[in-house]
């Protein structure tokens, strides 16, 4: 099966957060991590979406009430800016090898 189109992002103010992208239909939302990884999560409800939108801190919110509370899948992982590929990376999340749920961000 292949994955859905990606979903419209919405740039965040936030030190770990790139964007997020949400379907209230379909309670999908994605999150864009300035380390390149890019996170679908699933079951996610309308007003954790917009509790995320509204929070002062971002990467706090999302570590409280995203991280380890959703099904999630990861999409890609982009490289950084002025980062050279590194073919052999694993599928981890960045900062973990534990690939049940993303890294926490600070």
């Amino acid at each position: 099966m292949r994955s859905p189109a990606p979903l419209p992002q919405t740039s965040l103010d936030s030190s770990s957060l790139l964007s997020v992208g949400y379907s209230a239909a379909a309670g999908v939302m994605e999150i864009a991590f300035h380390s390149g990884s890019i996170y679908r999560y699933f079951a996610v409800p309308p007003h954790v979406h917009q509790a995320l939108l509204a929070a002062s801190s971002k990467g706090r919110y999302f570590n409280a009430a995203i991280r380890s509370r959703f099904r999630f899948e990861r999409l890609c992982r982009l490289p950084s800016p002025g980062t050279v590929s590194n073919t052999n990376s694993s599928s981890s999340p960045p900062g973990t090898e534990v690939a049940e749920s993303p890294a926490t961000v600070v």
